[in-house]
């Protein structure tokens, strides 16, 4: 069953596909203010401020919530469940995910899968 949903290009949300590169510019910089908050929170780890805690926390959640959205809608762009973004919770997997998610080519580039359309579909 084809999905009439339109390619999604947002930063959250885990319907639709994303191409290749769209979702290096976003996984990249995801990731990049994560190691930035990962070391702001070293910084401030003798804090025991509950209100500091609580921004790293949500800060966290949401960037959290962005990759996986963003590794589900990568899978989907070659027409894969989105239940393998789940080997992002196992170590060394977890590598191995990103990189095949980098690497991997999309499903018909000119076709909509079962996820919804391809970014330039005429049809």
């Amino acid at each position: 069953m084809l999905s009439n949903e339109p390619y999604n290009n947002k930063l959250f949300g885990f319907s639709g596909r994303i191409k290749r590169w769209d979702f290096a510019k976003k996984y990249i910089p995801v990731s990049v203010v994560f190691l930035l908050v990962s070391f702001a929170g070293d910084v401030w780890e003798e804090v025991e401020d509950v209100f500091v805690l609580s921004i790293f926390f949500v800060v966290y959640a949401g960037l959290f919530f962005a990759s996986f959205g963003l590794a589900v809608r990568r899978l989907h762009d070659f027409d894969a469940t989105g239940w393998f973004s789940l080997w992002s919770f196992v170590p060394l997997a977890n590598i191995a995910l990103v990189v095949f998610l980098f690497a991997q080519n999309s499903s018909p580039e000119d076709q909509p899968n079962r996820y919804g359309l391809p970014k330039n579909f005429v049809g």
